[in-house]
């Protein structure tokens, strides 16, 4: 098993985390969205990739969306192949996390990794959106 030390935050865009009110959305930079909602102690094996949520917020928090990053990596970056077998997904943590609270997620692809002796792949965790209930109603 292969511990990573240090988390890769490659999120698309500017939308990181969504918290929801009854009337608006409020869309939280990428800073402040790491700092309410950690992903923490990621450790790849064969592909697969288990880590923490960690809710550092004082509200409860639902509904959290991870990206996951398969991030390929040239043996020769300077004559890169053809055929970049890198690609993002995306799944739902089915859990409420309480301020302070943290919880184990594992995700798999679908299939395994292809075997290449041409690269290496470099597997990324980010949180995408969540939902922050404070005093009962979202936010």
């Amino acid at each position: 098993m292969k511990r990573l030390d240090k988390i890769s935050w490659s999120l698309t865009g500017a939308l990181v985390a969504a918290v929801c009110t009854a009337s608006a959305d409020t869309v939280v930079s990428a800073p402040a969205a790491q700092n309410a909602v950690a992903v923490e102690n990621l450790q790849v094996d064969n592909g697969a990739i288990n880590g923490e949520i960690v809710n550092h917020t004082q509200h409860r928090l639902e509904q959290i969306e991870l990206r996951v990053t398969y991030n390929w990596l040239w043996r020769n970056e300077h004559q890169p192949g053809d055929n970049n077998p890198g690609w993002v997904t995306q799944f739902s943590v089915p859990v409420t996390l309480a301020p302070g609270e943290r919880h184990a997620f594992h995700y798999a692809p679908e299939q395994p990794l292809p075997a290449r002796d041409d690269g290496w792949f470099t597997p990324s965790v980010g949180v995408v959106s969540y939902m922050e209930f404070a005093g009962g109603e979202a936010h």
